[in-house]
C-alpha cells in the first residue's frame, strides 16, 4: 500500500507494516510515478559499492547475441539485407533514421531492428532493409561488420540475448562485496525494472504518455512519438507495481504492461491512476517478467574501478542490474553525457 508523507513523498509499506525508504515522486499531478533511483532493491541487505556508470560511451558496451545464417532459398528481389553495425552515442531510432536517409528509404520503420539499445553506449546490433529497394553496394557503403540475405524483415525480439561490458568508475574496489551482491542476484534475481532511459529526463516521456491516454492531449495512433510515449507510461506503471512487489516480498512471476485488452489482477489495478480507462490505450497490453537473472557474470578489478560482464535476455535493462551493485544514484551525469553525444553526432 502507499500513503502520503508530510513532505509530499511516497512511502511504500510492506504487509507486516514496515515502511521502506522514502521514494521520490514526480510532481504536478503525477505523484504516483517513481523515479528510477528511488526504486527499492532486491539486494538491500548487501552494502553497495558506489561509483558511476556511463561517464563515457565506451564505459557501456552492448552486443546483440544473434546467430545469423544466410537463407539458402532466394526469391529474386523479395528478400531483405541483414547487416550488423557498431554505433556510438546514438539511439537505435537515430540509427534507423540515419540508415533510412542514407539509403533513400521512405520511413525509418523500413529499417528493421531486433532490439532498442542505449544512446550512451557503444552498441553492436543487427539491422535489415528491403532488398527490392536497396542494392548490395549501398549496404556495403555503411561498412557493416557482416551482412547476408534473409527472406524476411528483422523483427523485434529476434536476438537471443544482449552481452554487456560495463565499467563502474570511482567505486569501492571491494571484490567481496561485489561477489556477495552477484551471489544474491543469482539466488533471487533482480527486479525487471524498465531503465531510466525508457522515460526521458524527469520522466517527461511517461508523463506525456499519461496525458495522451487520459485525453488531456489528443492521441494520434499513427504518430510513432505518441505510441512511444504511451508505451513509456505503461512501463512506468509496471515499475510502480514491481516496486510494491519488492517491498512486500511479492512472489508474482510477471506483471502488467497495461493495454486495452489486459485484465489486471486486483494488486495490479491498485497502481492505476484514478479515473484512468484502460480502453484508451492504443494497444492490447501484455505481461512482463517480474525478475531477471544475469547470466555468465564476471567481475574484474581494473585501474578505473570494476568491470562487469554479463548476459541478459532481450528486453531487460543492464542499468537495473548495475544499480544493485551501486546503491546510490549512478547515472547523475547521464543526461549531460547524452547531450555531449548528441552534439558530437550533429557536427559529424
Amino acid at each position: 500500500m502507499t500513503h502520503r508523507s508530510d513532505d509530499d513523498e511516497v512511502l511504500l509499506t510492506s504487509s507486516d507494516g514496515r515502511e521502506s525508504k522514502r521514494l521520490k515522486v514526480c510532481p504536478d499531478g503525477f505523484e504516483y510515478m517513481i523515479v528510477f533511483d528511488s526504486l527499492p532493491y532486491a539486494t538491500s541487505r548487501c552494502e553497495g559499492l558506489g561509483g558511476r556508470v556511463k561517464e563515457r560511451c565506451e564505459d557501456f558496451v552492448v552486443t546483440e547475441v544473434l546467430d545469423v545464417a544466410e537463407d539458402e532459398i532466394r526469391y529474386r528481389d523479395n528478400f531483405h539485407w541483414w547487416f550488423r553495425l557498431r554505433r556510438r552515442g546514438e539511439t537505435t531510432r537515430e540509427a534507423q533514421t540515419a540508415i533510412q536517409k542514407r539509403l533513400g528509404l521512405g520511413d525509418f520503420r523500413d529499417v528493421g531492428v531486433s532490439g532498442l539499445k542505449d544512446k550512451i553506449a557503444v552498441a553492436t546490433q543487427w539491422f535489415s532493409v528491403p532488398g527490392c529497394s536497396v542494392s548490395e553496394e549501398a549496404v556495403r557503403g555503411l561498412e557493416p561488420l557482416e551482412m547476408c540475405r534473409k527472406r524476411c524483415k528483422l523483427r523485434r525480439g529476434t536476438h537471443a540475448a544482449n552481452r554487456f561490458e560495463i565499467l563502474l568508475r570511482g567505486c569501492e574496489k571491494d571484490m567481496e562485496k561485489a561477489n556477495d551482491i552477484a551471489r544474491r542476484l543469482g539466488e533471487v534475481g533482480a527486479p525487471n525494472y524498465f531503465g531510466e532511459q525508457r522515460f526521458g529526463r524527469g520522466a517527461k516521456t511517461a508523463i506525456r504518455g499519461a496525458r495522451l491516454v487520459s485525453g488531456e492531449k489528443k492521441l494520434r495512433l499513427k504518430n510513432p512519438d505518441h505510441a512511444f510515449a504511451v508505451d513509456a507510461f505503461s512501463s512506468m506503471l509496471f515499475n510502480v507495481w514491481l516496486a510494491r512487489q519488492v517491498v512486500g516480498n511479492g512472489t508474482a512471476e510477471d506483471g502488467p504492461l497495461f493495454g486495452n485488452r489486459l485484465e489486471p489482477r486486483p494488486d495490479e489495478a491498485e497502481v492505476l491512476p484514478q479515473n484512468l480507462i484502460l480502453g484508451r490505450f492504443p494497444f492490447p497490453g501484455s505481461r512482463r517478467k517480474a525478475r531477471v537473472w544475469p547470466r555468465n557474470m564476471e567481475i574484474q578489478e581494473v585501474p578505473e574501478g570494476l568491470r562487469f560482464v554479463f548476459d541478459l535476455e532481450p528486453g531487460a535493462y543492464a542499468t537495473s542490474i548495475m544499480r544493485e551493485f551501486v546503491k546510490c544514484p549512478a547515472f547523475e551525469n547521464h543526461h549531460q553525457v547524452e547531450e555531449e553525444a548528441e552534439t558530437t553526432r550533429r557536427t559529424k
